[in-house]
């Protein structure tokens, strides 16, 4: 193997570490700095659609808390009341529905599967990644 190509291949190991430990870190530890709901990028989809591959392109420079998949009912107990595909009229009010979606586009939840893949630790702007979400969308 050339010279070049193991340059290449140990770069790849480090970044790999380095991404690693960044994800197991800051997913435990980071700082909200901003709550406000405008500075959310929320992408919807159904599984297997490429939502992953295209929240990676869009935090390519890790400018984003990554919140993936945050209304999963069976992982976050927030979102308890939330059914696998959720349709939720535009004149719903319910807290039980409100209050989980507030704090969700907030930032202001903390769960081990929602920020399992976040590698941000000072947080102003968030992705959301969900496939579970697109009867909510207006």
């Amino acid at each position: 193997m050339s010279e070049f190509i193991q340059k290449i291949n140990r770069k790849r190991k480090e970044g790999t570490l380095v991404d690693s430990i960044k994800m197991r870190l800051f997913s435990k530890v980071y700082i909200n700095l901003d709550t406000d709901y405008r500075n959310t990028i929320f992408l919807a989809g159904t599984g297997r659609s490429g939502t992953t591959w295209l929240s990676n392109i869009i935090n390519y420079r890790n400018e984003y808390r990554y919140l993936f998949e945050p209304f999963h009912s069976k992982k976050v107990p927030l979102c308890i009341h939330f059914y696998y595909r959720q349709y939720l009229r535009p004149d719903n009010n319910e807290s039980s529905f409100l209050l989980p979606a507030e704090k969700i586009l907030s930032g202001a939840i903390r769960n081990s599967w929602i920020d399992r893949f976040n590698k941000k630790f000072f947080c102003t702007k968030r992705l959301v990644k969900d496939i579970r979400t697109n009867l909510m969308l207006k």
